[in-house]
């Protein structure tokens, strides 16, 4: 997303739950090379989608849903723990 380009991710529920996929992204079966190859193809077919999901993504990215920003977030999981 970073790139600029949209993600295809494997579908589970802590990807599903943080990410808003239905505007970035598609989410598939990681044991499904069909669905893989599907989601693939599809980017390839509508240049528009591929365009789009591009464009949402690096949104996200730039408006803090980023490493340098969840890094806090973990580290001040971690803090909490060991205290």
């Amino acid at each position: 997303m970073a790139a600029g380009k949209p993600f295809i991710y494997s579908d589970i529920h802590p990807i599903r739950r943080e990410m808003n996929y239905g505007f970035c992204g598609q989410l598939v079966n990681p044991n499904d090379i069909n669905e893989i190859t599907e989601a693939i193809e599809k980017y390839l077919r509508d240049r528009e989608l591929l365009k789009v999901h591009s464009s949402n993504g690096r949104k996200i990215i730039e408006q803090g849903k980023n490493w340098e920003s969840e890094s806090v977030k973990l580290i001040n999981f971690i803090n909490r723990f060991l205290s």
